[in-house]
């Protein structure tokens, strides 16, 4: 179950890319505050459609009071995530989002290291097959691949297939980068909070309501930037962001999944999430009319083998 979660995840976060960067305007200075509130006004519905399904069944209010230090997560998140939707203003989506999903590169060894002083290193071991090693170093080391060959395109050092200019100025890169950061702390957090042994023994559902309650307030807080910038409120259900909602709706969809495998899985979740830009890219060239070069599609590939690795392992987990 947990692999079919992290599946929904990849690709809800895959689909989401080419819907953000299909609904933001290149000449709206305030673009990222609009994704920002679109998603934080689907992410805060729903924290309150999963509030039924609580393990706790405490209020959001006690579980804030409950897990105060974990707020800064989903906080430093949130924020980053908000630079980084200024990326798509000047990058493609097949160049924003091989970048940020490199984040996946980090947090298997992250957590291996904080099971190892925790003195649970055996308890990995037990649980990860010589094949999930493998299909793991498979997906990272192409999604790493594909991260390169993107931001070469971005610099100029390789020309893709279309005469179109590849948008670029160096300080793009800085905010997606931003973002791969905090989403790999966030990815190793949430595998702690998580943890029954050595963790806080969070819910899963009780985690998607905290963190997805908070990403609802930094929506409303770029709601009234906006507010405060044109003296007028932003109209987020209007007809022409109905591309932004989709994309929001997206990245609540692929949360609350997410962190569901990330409770059974937590070190092999993180690299089928990274291969998400296999999605974007795929999509963008659909949707978006964004080409590929062939060394892109052979990256590809060699992800989705890594993700099948880890499909058939997980099968045989079954049998034996």
């Amino acid at each position: 179950m947990w692999f079919f979660c992290a599946l929904a995840a990849t690709f809800a976060w895959g689909i989401e890319e080419v819907f953000l960067k299909g609904g933001t305007d290149e000449n709206d200075s305030l673009s990222h505050h609009r994704l920002t509130v679109c998603r934080g006004f689907m992410m805060g519905l729903a924290s309150l459609c999963i509030m039924p399904f609580s393990e706790s069944g405490l209020s959001i209010f006690q579980l804030i009071a409950a897990n105060k230090i974990f707020l800064a997560v989903p906080a430093i998140y949130g924020i980053s995530l908000l630079l980084a939707n200024n990326t798509y203003r000047y990058l493609d989506a097949s160049v924003n989002a091989p970048i940020q999903g490199s984040a996946g590169a980090f947090p298997p060894i992250i957590l291996i290291i904080w099971y190892f002083f925790a003195g649970k290193i055996n308890s990995i071991w037990e649980e990860v097959s010589v094949l999930d090693i493998i299909a793991t170093i498979i997906i990272v080391a192409a999604s790493i691949g594909l991260a390169v060959i993107q931001q070469k395109l971005a610099d100029g050092e390789l020309k893709p297939e279309t005469e179109k200019k590849v948008k670029l100025g160096a300080l793009a890169f800085i905010f997606p980068l931003i973002f791969c950061l905090a989403d790999a702390s966030e990815i190793v957090v949430c595998g702690i909070m998580l943890d029954d042994e050595i963790g806080k023994g969070l819910g899963s559902f009780d985690y998607s309501r905290l963190f997805c309650f908070i990403m609802g307030l930094i929506g409303l807080g770029s709601w009234l930037w906006l507010l405060k910038c044109e003296k007028k409120p932003y109209n987020f259900l209007a007809k022409g962001e109905m591309k932004k909602n989709l994309g929001g709706l997206m990245e609540a969809v692929a949360q609350i999944v997410y962190v569901f495998s990330m409770a059974k899985r937590p070190t092999l979740v993180a690299p089928i999430i990274a291969s998400y830009p296999i999605v974007s890219v795929l999509l963008s060239r659909i949707m978006l009319k964004e080409r590929l070069l062939p060394k892109q599609y052979a990256y590809i590939s060699v992800v989705l083998i890594g993700i099948v690795m880890l499909g058939i392992s997980e099968g045989l987990s079954y049998v034996k």
